[in-house]
């Protein structure tokens, strides 16, 4: 095998992807960098490429990307493609020609901004929006464009975009400008467009009418005992059984050190479903998680979620799973913590931070903690997996992330016990520079 493609590459499956294309020819040198600076900053997001010839490419010359031939010119087509691949942001140099509408279209639909690159930027012959009646302008509401001179973004402004939504990057060798692009779209990386998708008119009114329903209408009488919400973390206790001592799981792999075994707990919290199938502390009182997958997976029981949008996306889902099991749940932003703070308005907790700071308001006498790594264990991002990279999705930040943990360790007044290392180094760092 040469790695030759000799025909059309279909979209691939993919958790979290970054859409790079073009219908301009990109130097190599310029691919090889843009490659690079996203791989670096964005290590557990896959990377496809659709660039003129890309069938023909060498697809170790790719690496790190993948190559992807276009998309038949239908907007359903492309939405597969962009569902599959589950893509964050395409990142297109040069100009959408008429034959990117069903692109743009889909990207819209599935909230995927479109970031136009002006070809200047990397020294590429080429345009960055084109007039005329036949142009096609993003116009999504995270779209927007990156160019290299002021001139440039004049017209990207006057062919349709807002003046927000024109920046300017600086010009110099491709490596340092692919790196200022990695920067740049951070904000979008972060964007949870599960959320945002869900956000649409015809569907907020459904989940608008879903919500006042259970609160408060029939609906709330139908599922009775079925599906329960607690309000309060004294509901909570009381529904936990008054725990005494908590013993938290997250996922890395100090979640799997056989002397957990021998902690005397009496309620135990999780994150997702992982852990299910290692059959290593699996009877979970309460299960954090922002997914369908592990309602599904678990069945029933008691389910952490983030936020007050987080329930009204999976309302009509956890409804109709309490018919075969009861189901009870709980939004971390009705709890009172201190999450509700301005100060972390524009940060996306983890379900592990979510988990601690439940467990420490509910100020149990003693709290054990493990499997929070912080990404930062010899031995990966979880037990038994050498492949995944030992960085946090492009969701979360490190820094905000710790900085979650130690407020929320702070306000603990019980005896702790820190199993992860990462976390224990830091808490006592963070003690130490208090007591200093």
């Amino acid at each position: 095998m040469n790695g030759l493609s000799t025909g059309p590459i279909r979209p691939f499956v993919s958790e979290r992807s970054i859409w790079l294309m073009s219908s301009l020819e990109i130097p190599q040198m310029v691919m090889e960098a843009l490659l690079v600076a996203l791989n670096a900053r964005y290590p557990r997001v896959d990377l496809a490429v659709t660039t003129p010839g890309v069938e023909a490419m060498n697809r170790d010359s790719l690496a790190p990307g993948r190559p992807v031939s276009r998309p038949a010119e239908s907007v359903r087509a492309w939405e597969r493609a962009l569902t599959s691949m589950d893509t964050r942001v395409i990142l297109h140099i040069g100009a959408l020609a008429p034959a990117d509408r069903a692109m743009a279209s889909a990207a819209k639909r599935r909230a995927a901004p479109v970031t136009l690159l002006d070809p200047a930027l990397f020294a590429i012959p080429g345009r960055i929006v084109i007039g005329g009646d036949g142009a096609v302008i993003p116009d999504g509401p995270h779209d927007r464009a990156f160019v290299a001179d002021e001139g440039t973004a004049a017209l990207a402004r006057e062919a349709g975009h807002y003046q927000e939504s024109v920046s300017r990057l600086a010009t110099g060798e491709a490596s340092t400008v692919a790196d200022a692009l990695a920067q740049a779209i951070r904000e979008d990386m972060r964007r949870d467009q599960k959320l945002e998708r869900s956000s649409s008119p015809v569907r907020g009114l459904f989940e608008s009418w879903l919500r006042h329903s259970f609160e408060k209408g029939l609906l709330r009488a139908l599922a009775g005992r079925r599906l329960v919400r607690y309000d309060s973390l004294e509901a909570l206790r009381d529904a936990l059984g008054g725990p005494r001592r908590i013993l938290c799981l997250g996922n890395g792999p100090s979640s799997a050190e056989v002397q957990l075994a021998e902690v005397e707990y009496d309620c135990l919290f999780r994150v997702n479903h992982m852990w299910v199938e290692r059959g290593f502390l699996t009877e979970a009182d309460l299960v954090f998680t922002g997914g369908k997958g592990t309602i599904a997976r678990l069945g029933g029981g008691l389910f952490g979620l983030l936020s007050r949008q987080s329930e009204a996306r999976l309302l009509a889902f956890m409804l109709w799973r309490s018919f075969f099991r009861p189901i009870a749940y709980l939004t971390v932003d009705r709890m009172g913590l201190f999450f509700n703070d301005p100060k972390w308005r524009n940060v996306r907790p983890t379900n592990g931070a979510a988990m601690i700071a439940v467990a420490t308001a509910l100020q149990p006498e003693r709290l054990y903690i493990s499997g929070v790594d912080l990404f930062s264990h010899p031995a990966g991002a979880y037990p038994g997996d050498s492949l995944t990279p030992n960085a946090y999705t492009p969701g979360h930040d490190a820094d905000s992330e710790l900085d979650l943990l130690l407020e929320a360790l702070s306000g603990y007044r019980g005896e702790l016990t820190i199993l992860s290392d990462a976390l224990k180094n830091e808490w006592e760092a963070w003690r130490a520079r208090k007591l200093a």
